[in-house]
């Protein structure tokens, strides 16, 4: 997720950029890297340092708050 510290490549970077084809992480003293996802989960030392947290699911579906069709 956006704004989390991530290990990868042996440095802390924060995640930039998310999207289906790669992620840009910061990195120090340099320009923004991106990464193809596949190679982020490779690293074996990756790891998410401070995570959001995450709030409970709604109880309701908001596909159950649309109108029913006949």
């Amino acid at each position: 997720m956006v704004g989390e510290r991530v290990r990868f490549d042996g440095q802390v970077r924060v995640v930039l950029v998310v999207s289906g084809h790669a992620v840009t992480l910061s990195q120090l003293g340099g320009r923004p890297r991106s990464v193809p996802p596949a190679l982020l989960f490779a690293d074996d030392e990756f790891e998410i340092i401070d995570g959001a947290e995450r709030g409970p699911l709604p109880a309701v579906s908001l596909v159950e708050t649309l109108p029913h069709r006949c």
